[in-house]
């Protein structure tokens, strides 16, 4: 029997193994949890095809059990040794599950606006090395827009958590809210309240932003 195994989330319970696009998924019992794993030798190629197959499966987990925390892509690990990894840091997957039970992610992006990123010389101050600059350029390239302040204190009544993602010289804004199963449909109706054609809602999703990164 192959000992290393993929794992696509770690779940508050577990429910019958099943098949989805050729992935026979199963559950791991660990004492409290369970891993949803398929036995595999081999971790999926980095594709479109492959991302697609592992978001449909962790949806799956997350429409029939009330707490999902997702791995990230390619978690392909001993059996013995993801044992030993998650009952060392058992207290942080209990809290990851904890806060993810009963609630779904809501996404809400921002369009590009390169006049809001703050404008930097582009010639290298004098006394600055190279590296330092880069990084300077860096970290002034980031920020959140202003109206995802606004969102944010709009829907603050309904928000478990929040993460962010800054916007980039490359990427728009990203809000990641954590909020009630059962109150997705009054936080859209906040946000589109706002009657701003600058952001774009969607969810609910399984908890991505909210998961943390529990083995190498």
């Amino acid at each position: 029997m192959t000992r290393t195994v993929y794992v696509f989330a770690l779940t508050g319970h577990a429910i019958p193994s099943f098949a989805l696009k050729r992935r026979r998924v199963e559950f791991l019992d660990l004492r409290g949890f369970h891993a949803a794993v398929e036995r595999t030798s081999q971790a999926p190629p980095v594709s479109e095809p492959s991302l697609r197959t592992q978001h449909d499966i962790v949806t799956r987990l997350f429409n029939r059990i009330d707490a999902v925390v997702p791995a990230r892509f390619g978690a392909l690990i001993d059996e013995h040794e993801l044992r030993d990894i998650l009952e060392a840091r058992r207290p942080a997957i209990q809290d990851a599950l904890a806060l993810v039970r009963g609630r779904v992610q809501m996404t809400v992006r921002f369009p590009e606006t390169p006049e809001s990123i703050p404008r930097t010389s582009r010639s290298v101050p004098s006394g600055l090395t190279g590296t330092a600059y880069l990084e300077a350029r860096r970290i002034a390239s980031r920020t959140m827009p202003a109206l995802a302040g606004v969102v944010a204190t709009a829907v603050a009544n309904l928000t478990i958590a929040e993460r962010t993602e800054p916007q980039t010289e490359r990427a728009g804004a990203v809000l990641y809210h954590l909020i009630a199963r059962g109150n997705v449909a009054r936080y859209k109706d906040v946000v589109s309240s706002l009657n701003s054609a600058a952001v774009s809602v969607s969810g609910p999703w399984p908890p991505f932003a909210f998961a943390p990164d529990l083995w190498p």
